[in-house]
């Protein structure tokens, strides 16, 4: 089984994330007295994000039980600096934020596998036509709109839930 969240936004991407996360000072192991921590605060806004995109779709919870053991994708559509791997730190949060909605028992168990990439332009838009005219609905990745598109794919028991 496969299914598709769309999450709606533009989020940090890991290098500004990890620039957060440092000028909090935790990256010495210490907090330092005083500074906000926008690392902290982008990372419940994603999980916040990915958790009601779940409640608006019918992606997640199936009958009342959650997936068992999934392999999960992120394609990051609509930033300006393109770089591939820079998905990682949002797809975490994204991760949490779907294990909060109950879309499976465990993060730490349940995940066989993620995979992602920040699109270039003329990626995503490939992707948003092929998927508009293939397989999804245009409101389903919308046309014109920056965010995160989750593929979830069943792969197999999750033995530990």
């Amino acid at each position: 089984m496969r299914a598709c969240l769309w999450i709606p936004g533009t989020f940090s991407l890991t290098n500004q994330m990890l620039s957060n996360l440092r000028a909090a000072g935790y990256a010495r192991g210490r907090a330092i007295r005083g500074a906000v921590d926008a690392f902290e605060q982008e990372t419940k806004a994603i999980r916040r994000a990915a958790k009601a995109a779940v409640r608006r779709s019918s992606f997640g919870v199936l009958e009342g039980v959650p997936w068992d053991e999934v392999e999960l994708e992120f394609w990051v559509f609509g930033h300006r600096k393109h770089d591939p791997d820079a998905w990682y730190l949002l797809g975490k949060a994204v991760t949490d934020g779907l294990g909060d909605a109950g879309v499976f028992a465990s993060d730490r168990f349940c995940i066989g596998g993620t995979a992602g990439r920040v699109l270039t332009t003329l990626e995503g838009e490939a992707c948003r036509r092929g998927y508009a005219n293939e397989t999804m609905e245009s409101e389903v990745v919308p046309l014109d709109q920056p965010g995160v598109l989750v593929w979830m794919m069943a792969a197999g028991r999750c033995g530990h839930a």
